[in-house]
Parts: C-alpha cells; sequence; structure tokens
C-alpha cells in the first residue's frame, strides 16, 4: 500500500513548490518558468552567471555582484558602498537589503535579467519573452542570438569526437555546475535578488551551458568538449598549484576562484 501511494505522489518543483503532472511536465516548467527557456531546450537560452561559492544562477550581472558582497561577505566593512543592481546608487552594504526591497527587487513578480517589477508572475513571464536570447561559448567565446547557429557550432566539436576512455566523478563535477541535493532544500521561492539554485537531476555545463539530466548525458557531453582541448595539452597544461590537472582554462579558473586560499594557476 505504501509503495502505491509513494508511486501515485506527482513531481513537485522543489524551487517553487509546485505539484506537476509528470516527470516531463516538470522539466518543462524548470526550463521556462526558472531558466528563462524555451519548453524545448536543450541548453540555457539566456546569458546566465553562476557563483562559484554556492553555485547559484543569476541572470542580471550587477546582482550576483551584490550577492557575493552580502552573502560571501567580499567586502572590507560594513560601511563599504556597493552599486544597486536597479537604481545605480552606490549604497552602504550594511544597508543594501532594505534598499532592494525599497526597489521591489526582493519580488518574485521581479524580472531576473532586467529588474523590472511586475504586478504578478504571469506578467513577469510574458515579459522575459521580449528579451532576445543569448548563447555563449566559453571554449572559444563565440557568441550569437540563434540557436540554430549555436547548434552548428557545437556541432563542429561533435564531428571531431575522439573517445578518450572512462569519466569519472570528479571530472564531471569540474565541467558541471551540480543540483542541489535533496536534503539541502528549504522551502523558498526564488527571487532575482537570492538566484536560483538548480533542483535534482538538472545540471549546467559550465563551458556551454547545455542541460542535462543524468550522469549519462553529463558523461557524453563532457566527451564532446574533451576532443577539442587535447590538441592543445600538448603544447600547454592547465594545472593547479594542488596539483589538479584540467583541460580548459576557463575550469581552471572556475576552480581556483572556488577553492581560493592557495589555489593559483601554475
Amino acid at each position: 500500500m505504501n509503495k502505491m501511494l509513494i508511486n501515485n505522489v506527482k513531481p513537485i518543483c522543489m524551487i517553487c513548490i509546485k505539484n506537476l503532472k509528470t516527470p516531463e511536465n516538470l522539466l518543462r516548467h524548470i526550463k521556462t518558468v526558472h531558466l528563462l527557456s524555451s519548453e524545448d531546450a536543450t541548453r540555457i537560452e539566456r546569458e546566465i552567471l553562476i557563483c562559484n561559492e554556492c553555485s547559484k544562477i543569476f541572470f542580471n550581472r550587477r546582482m550576483i555582484v551584490v550577492h557575493m558582497a552580502i552573502r560571501h561577505r567580499n567586502v572590507r566593512s560594513k560601511k563599504q558602498r556597493i552599486e544597486c543592481p536597479k537604481c545605480l546608487k552606490m549604497v552602504r552594504c550594511n544597508t543594501i537589503w532594505s534598499h532592494c526591497q525599497f526597489e521591489d527587487i526582493l519580488s518574485v513578480a521581479c524580472c531576473p535579467i532586467c529588474l523590472t517589477k511586475f504586478t504578478n508572475t504571469a506578467e513577469m513571464q510574458s515579459h522575459i519573452l521580449t528579451h532576445p536570447n543569448y548563447f555563449y561559448c566559453n571554449i572559444c567565446t563565440y557568441s550569437t542570438k540563434s540557436a540554430m547557429n549555436f547548434k552548428e557550432h557545437v556541432s563542429k566539436y561533435k564531428n571531431r569526437f575522439k573517445h578518450v576512455g572512462n569519466v569519472d566523478k570528479a571530472k564531471l563535477e569540474q565541467c558541471f555546475v551540480s543540483s542541489v541535493r535533496y536534503m539541502q532544500w528549504r522551502i523558498l521561492r526564488m527571487s532575482s535578488f537570492k538566484g536560483l539554485n538548480l533542483p535534482p537531476n538538472i545540471n549546467i555545463c559550465v563551458l556551454c551551458r547545455e542541460i542535462c539530466r543524468n550522469s549519462e548525458e553529463m558523461k557524453k557531453h563532457y566527451l564532446t568538449h574533451v576532443h577539442v582541448v587535447e590538441e592543445r595539452v600538448e603544447k600547454k597544461k592547465y594545472v593547479c598549484t594542488c596539483g589538479e590537472e584540467f583541460f580548459n582554462s576557463v575550469l581552471l579558473k572556475h576552480h581556483v576562484f572556488k577553492m581560493q586560499g592557495e589555489h593559483r594557476a601554475l
């Protein structure tokens, strides 16, 4: 009886605590509502910024600066001033929270991209569609607003694919922004100010923002990047002072920034 009840439980979005009928509906909901992309998107169709401390995702550059300052205390003192992401005024760090509340940035109906406040989330979601798509490749800095052009760009790497052996968990952790474990979830609605935690079984590639749902998809996608830099490794290795090697300078910088301390690129 208990097994029957468990099997009948509907999928729940752990970001906004919403019941969905099927896992497919849940994935479409996360893509459209929280990742601001289309239902059939294979990668995030917006510019995103990832916090290397807590892996939260932001869609506004000024907002992640504020997040780093007050969440990870990236400031010298509470009296230090920081730019408000919306009005661009310089505000003291110990008052930035109340200032953002005054600017309506804390609202769930605030656009995560341009920080415009709307009366409800439905209006906000309609507004987001007016923002043009943005695709960016961290390997070669190629960018475009066309999903088709970016797909063709990535396919150039895949056509030259070479098998490089087994892919362990450590390599996947280097290349992907991991989802938050279920036990770490809190009932917390996403807002532009707090950023977005990836739900379980959703992993984003650091290099090209592709969405993967399980370890098998992650491994296949990882291998499409490895062969591109295999030729470069002969000329230059990307190594941290801790001894860990990376196949890409972007991943090395991601590691150094996350670990901090005595970690440096050799």
